[in-house]
């Protein structure tokens, strides 16, 4: 029997004409496909609700149409497409796919399918690369034909155009109510990307935005949560990107105050390390493994003279070395993490020594010492630091809440001192003024009660020491800048 084996040149020459015929063919094909759909002839694949009859002609599947019309009927009334996947999902009924859940977006795709009304669009996909059998969705590189009347209607045509009416009135409030602006640069913080899990179900804890009213809100939550379509969906609330910067910085500014965490990192590194019963075992180890490989030598040089072979022994001297040096890989790889470990620290007490009040974010600290994260359904962060060890604080989503509040009120504060009003009445109190000379200075610009001048303006005015008073006497008493 004789095998023509090609040379490397040869086959790369067949294989190069093999895949230009392939391309040739399907380009051949697909042009008289298409010349066919401009005829009105088309052959091609049925979707839910529909089947091929032993003619090849589309057939209604009355099980599949039913539902069909049931997703019709709620969109007129005006139900999402998340509520109705939640409705069908309910109902236990199967989706296109076989699953037991709904996604919206199969909702959305069959309310616009066109082929529901009795036509037929030809082309809303095309084969981008023959080899590979990559399909894109025509976005008007080729042409597009729509059939009408093609195949029996399930949804009647004026119902259909009534939901589609429907559709794009709710696409147009709904990109007026949520404009989603451009994102701000690092507006995602991509330090917590596959870091924190679910303490209720463990899944990832993902990113998402949400635009109202031109203002911007980066949050993260369960992503099986998110899944609200989901019959048994995680009931985890979802935490703005804020809350988990400002919750890392303060387990920051609790470890530099306190000492403990400290202590229990120097205990896990002083039990990472080798001990002496270690060392002394681990040299002992290596005398043992230094006789086995001077046996070794000998039985090898003892075989090489013999007629027959047995490698028994030396099997047996080779096994045993190599389960020493695993041995003795163990206490090495210990103390280099040890070692590790004290560089990692010594490096992280530096930076914890030098934390000043500002609670920015430090990402290099959080990349550097987190290698993962639990956020319970109460808000509590548990960091798994490199060491082993994780650490939690108790600071909490309402604890953030407030802390909001206040630093509004604050930021209020500090606009209005800072205001055109203000610098006015400071100007105006050059020579000493009486209180009720302010207050009707104030009040020919802006209105301004009496107590909410006093609160508001003078006595964060006097604190600061941009005001003073002339006398302690009430009567009398009287401010100048």
């Amino acid at each position: 029997m004789f095998i023509l084996r090609l040379s490397n040149s040869y086959h790369g020459v067949y294989m190069g004409i093999y895949e230009e015929e392939i391309v040739n063919l399907g380009s051949n094909v697909a042009w008289g496909i298409r010349k066919y759909a401009e005829r009105g002839i088309v052959n091609g694949g049925f979707c839910y609700g529909y089947y091929n009859d032993k003619n090849r002609k589309w057939s209604i599947n009355e099980e599949e149409a039913n539902v069909v019309r049931q997703i019709y009927r709620a969109a007129l009334k005006g139900k999402s497409y998340g509520v109705i996947a939640e409705e069908l999902t309910s109902d236990k009924i199967p989706s296109p796919a076989g699953k037991e859940y709904w996604h919206p977006g199969t909702v959305k795709k069959i309310l616009t399918n066109v082929t529901y009304n009795g036509d037929y669009l030809f082309q809303k996909t095309f084969i981008k690369d023959t080899l590979e059998g990559t399909v894109v969705t025509n976005n008007g590189e080729l042409p597009m034909y729509l059939i009408e009347n093609h195949h029996e209607a399930i949804i009647d045509k004026d119902v259909w155009n009534e939901v589609q009416t429907i559709l794009r009135k709710r696409s147009i409030q709904y990109s007026q109510q949520f404009t989603k602006k451009k994102l701000k640069k690092n507006s995602k913080n991509r330090a917590f990307e596959k870091k924190f899990y679910c303490g209720e179900c463990g899944n990832l804890i993902g990113h998402y935005r949400y635009v109202s009213n031109n203002k911007e809100s980066n949050n993260w939550k369960c992503n099986h949560a998110r899944r609200y379509y989901l019959k048994d969906k995680c009931t985890a609330p979802g935490f703005q990107q804020e809350y988990i910067e400002l919750n890392f910085m303060k387990l920051l500014q609790s470890i530099k105050d306190n000492k403990d965490f400290m202590n229990q990192v120097h205990q896990m590194i002083i039990k990472t390390d080798l001990d002496d019963n270690d060392m002394e075992l681990e040299q002992e180890l290596r005398n043992k493994m230094d006789r086995l490989n001077q046996e070794l030598y000998l039985v090898v040089d003892e075989e090489l003279n013999k007629q027959e072979e047995d490698c028994t022994k030396v099997d047996e001297l080779t096994d045993g070395i190599i389960s020493l040096q695993n041995q003795l890989n163990e206490f090495t790889n210990r103390k280099e993490l040890a070692e590790h470990y004290q560089e990692e620290l010594k490096w992280f007490e530096n930076e914890i020594n030098e934390l000043k009040n500002d609670l920015s974010f430090r990402r290099d600290i959080f990349e550097r010492m987190i290698v993962s994260g639990t956020i319970d359904k109460n808000s509590k962060i548990i960091y798994k630091f490199i060491f082993g060890l994780e650490w939690s604080i108790d600071y909490c989503y309402d604890d953030y809440k407030n802390f909001k509040i206040t630093k509004k009120k604050e930021d209020r504060k500090r606009k209005l001192l800072n205001s055109k009003e203000v610098k006015a009445l400071l100007k105006f109190c050059k020579e000493p003024r009486k209180f009720n000379e302010m207050f009707y200075f104030m009040n020919t610009t802006k209105f301004i009660s009496k107590s909410h001048l006093r609160t508001s303006i003078i006595y964060p005015l006097l604190k600061s020491g941009k005001l003073k008073k002339t006398c302690q006497d009430n009567k009398s008493l009287m401010y100048y800048s």
